[in-house]
């Protein structure tokens, strides 16, 4: 009788004998595998990368808890409100009307009013080219609502006439009587408000423009953009600023989550889109997959006949299977995340892929780890299983004795 050592070699010599033979099988199987193991892991990372999206752009380009429009405040009331204690920084801006020749969408042009507001708070993510410096007046950034709308980008000049005060008191509006300003596009700029198309454009400016312009011009509105400590709550805000304002002097408020209902929504369900669409690939990939181990490991049956003459037991010939797909699930299990990491670019879609602030390669460890021992997982399993059922032992044959009454 053979010993269990030179079966278990045996067993061996087989199995690697079987990976050399059916080189390509193996090869164009891990294929099969790792792009349908990487189609699914895309999907997945791609719907975790979108329903985290809106927040990093919006931690990105440091955007404020709450807005608090000050216009017809005073501006000492206006400092008590910047220096209540649960604000934890903030930026004033100042809206003023902005008219450029040629384009029909209203224009608002945003004027800050010290260094931190567009800095500190409020920093929209630079698309391209950079930001107005504090001490150069002249210069400016655009939204891409505007830069659509105007064909202006980085390096253009533009004039942009304004609003006297004297004639909107007057309500004169036309023609415009307000200073004409001289300005160069500097950057062209995203902010989590720009996501659902605005019904006009916007221009930003440093402080130093306010400077000069302050007392000219008409100013819409003044802005109070501010960040509240951890925790401070919204409606501890509030009655805290009720309290600051005189009855006879009127502010209103806009918090985060209401500028980003909209869009929180929007990418909400492209988020959930992407994780439906990750789990119905994920049951093609596995009906796939498996089936193609299980042909794969079927198609080694016929050696089974010598390898049970030679002594080795049902567990050892299941075993012996099993491993004719080991490359396949090695092979899968690495080839898999990797081809999802190179194709991550393609992620997220839609409005999600504006809101993306870390557009290109990502690696989402989570996914990909998960993903590698899932596939690896699969083509074990469909391998074992295959296995187990071509080694199952021959049903026993019963005789039927003949009864009496059919002798």
């Amino acid at each position: 009788m053979v010993s269990d050592g030179v079966v278990r070699i045996a067993i061996a010599m087989w199995v690697r004998s079987d990976w050399r033979r059916r080189a390509r099988s193996l090869v164009a199987l891990t294929l099969l595998t790792a792009v349908a193991g990487g189609f699914v892991l895309v999907a997945m990372a791609g719907a975790r990368r979108a329903a985290t999206s809106f927040d990093r752009l919006a931690r990105t380009a440091q955007a404020s808890d709450v807005f608090v429009d000050v216009g017809s405040v005073d501006a000492e009331i206006s400092a008590e409100i910047a220096a209540l204690p649960m604000v934890e920084n903030s930026g004033a801006f100042t809206v003023v009307f902005a008219i450029v020749e040629g384009i029909e969408v209203d224009l608002g042009l945003w004027l800050a009013r010290d260094d931190r507001f567009g800095n500190e708070i409020e920093a929209d993510r630079l698309m391209r080219g950079r930001r107005p410096l504090p001490t150069h007046p002249d210069e400016v950034a655009i939204d891409e609502t505007t830069a659509a709308s105007s064909g202006l980008d980085v390096g253009d000049r533009v004039s942009i006439a304004t609003l006297s005060p004297t004639q909107v008191q007057d309500e004169r509006y036309f023609p415009a009587e307000g200073p004409v300003l001289a300005l160069r596009v500097v950057g062209v700029v995203r902010s989590p408000d720009d996501l659902i198309s605005r019904v006009g454009g916007r221009f930003v400016a440093s402080a130093a423009l306010y400077d000069i312009v302050q007392g000219r011009v008409d100013e819409f509105t003044t802005y109070l953009a501010m960040d509240l400590h951890d925790d401070a709550t919204l409606e501890e805000f509030g009655a805290a600023v009720d309290a600051t304002v005189p009855d006879d002097q009127a502010y209103d408020t806009l918090t985060f989550d209401a500028r980003a209902r909209a869009a929180r929504g929007a990418i909400s369900a492209i988020a959930w889109g992407l994780a439906v669409f990750a789990m119905v690939a994920a049951a093609f990939a596995l009906i796939v997959v498996a089936q193609a181990v299980g042909r794969h490991v079927a198609s080694a049956r016929r050696d089974q006949e010598g390898m049970q003459h030679l002594g080795a037991t049902r567990a050892a010939r299941r075993l012996g299977l099993t491993l004719t797909a080991a490359p396949i699930a090695l092979g899968g299990a690495l080839l898999a995340p990797l081809l999802a990491w190179l194709a991550s670019p393609l992620m997220p879609v839609g409005l999600a892929r504006r809101a993306e602030p870390d557009s290109g390669l990502s690696a989402d460890w989570m996914v990909l780890g998960a993903g590698a021992l899932a596939v690896g997982a699969v083509v074990v399993l469909s391998a074992a299983l295959s296995a187990a059922w071509l080694t199952r032992p021959p049903r026993a044959t019963r005789i039927v004795e003949p009864s009496r009454l059919a002798d």
